[in-house]
């Protein structure tokens, strides 16, 4: 996997513009320093790859990996109605569901997982728990990774030894929020190239 932060700063998220308002108390105007254009970038380094989003909150992050029509998106929350732009994508996949409850086969046939629930340290010790149980192999990203407001979440990432990047810089830096972003390379064959 190459992480190019130049072409990541140039991706294009206009697409946002059909679903969110774009204004100063929004956060999708504030980018870079938020992760959507890093989701998007990652949405095409790949073809053919199932991409699952743990979970969809308000939806930003899943619009994003889904930009690439080639690649399948399974996006997991624990909201009673999946949010309306979801009838505009086909290859994506709503789930109301504990990504802890899915069937290990659909975990591990995921590339890559974007992973941002909890910031309590339990849940993410819990997921990534599962993941070296089940011999995962594939890139995990992770939300809020680095943040003076979820230390627990923070704590967790920083005790795991499993090859690990922080890559805030093109991920969730904003300067508001700076929660930051970190990548986990499971077991993976393939190396990880970070590009500045």
């Amino acid at each position: 996997m190459v992480i190019d932060y130049k072409k990541i700063l140039e991706t294009n998220t206009e697409f946002y513009k059909k679903y969110y308002e774009f204004d100063e108390t929004h956060h999708l105007h504030r980018m870079p320093g938020e992760h959507y254009k890093l989701l998007t970038y990652l949405s095409y380094l790949y073809d053919g790859i199932t991409i699952l989003d743990v979970g969809t909150s308000l939806g930003e992050s899943c619009l994003a990996l889904a930009q690439n029509k080639k690649n399948k998106v399974i996006s997991y929350d624990i909201r009673k109605e999946p949010l309306s732009y979801l009838k505009d994508y086909e290859n994506i996949e709503y789930k109301i569901l504990d990504i802890n409850l899915e069937d290990i086969n659909i975990i591990k046939s995921a590339k890559i997982i974007f992973f941002d629930i909890g910031h309590d340290g339990v849940s993410e010790k819990k997921f990534s728990d599962m993941l070296e149980k089940i011999d995962y192999k594939g890139y995990v990203f992770c939300d809020d990774v680095f943040s003076k407001i979820y230390p627990q979440c923070t704590d967790w990432f920083s005790k795991l030894n499993i090859e690990k990047y922080d890559i805030s810089e093109v991920g969730h830096s904003s300067p508001i929020y700076g929660h930051g972003t970190g990548l986990l390379n499971y077991y993976n064959d393939n190396s990880v190239t970070i590009i500045k």
